[in-house]
């Protein structure tokens, strides 16, 4: 919230007030995908599923359970559970938040506090 309060005083605002909250789901504004990417080989590496960086290209927009299903299926010969595809799932999700809070490549730039969501209540207060 620093920078938001930092914003309001050089710009003289007494409220943070947005009438509009931007989401990049679909990297037209940042691409994200190359943290995604490495986060998927990671977690997939720890389950013993070969899947490269490169590699996770192919199921983007794929729904994360059913990529792993895929990739189960290919490597192992047997169908996973939801539960168990979830679970695999919640593994690659922690290494994307981790990736974020560390980013391991410079080039894509963290752009502090995104991750922290706020309701409308919360910004709109007087000083």
């Amino acid at each position: 919230m620093h920078e938001i309060e930092s914003y309001k005083q050089k710009h003289g605002f007494r409220q943070f007030c947005p009438k509009a909250v931007l989401f990049d789901m679909d990297g037209v504004i940042y691409n994200s995908m190359p943290n995604h990417a490495y986060s998927w080989h990671k977690a997939m590496a720890s389950f013993d599923i070969d899947m490269t960086p490169e590699e996770a290209y192919l199921y983007e927009g794929m729904r994360g359970v059913e990529t792993i299903k895929l990739k189960a299926r290919q490597q192992w010969q047997r169908e996973l559970s939801d539960e168990e595809a979830q679970r695999m799932y919640n593994v690659k999700s922690g290494h994307l938040c981790r990736t974020a809070q560390g980013w391991h490549d410079s080039q894509y730039p963290r752009i502090d506090g995104a991750n922290q969501g706020r309701r409308s209540e919360d910004m709109c207060g007087d000083r």
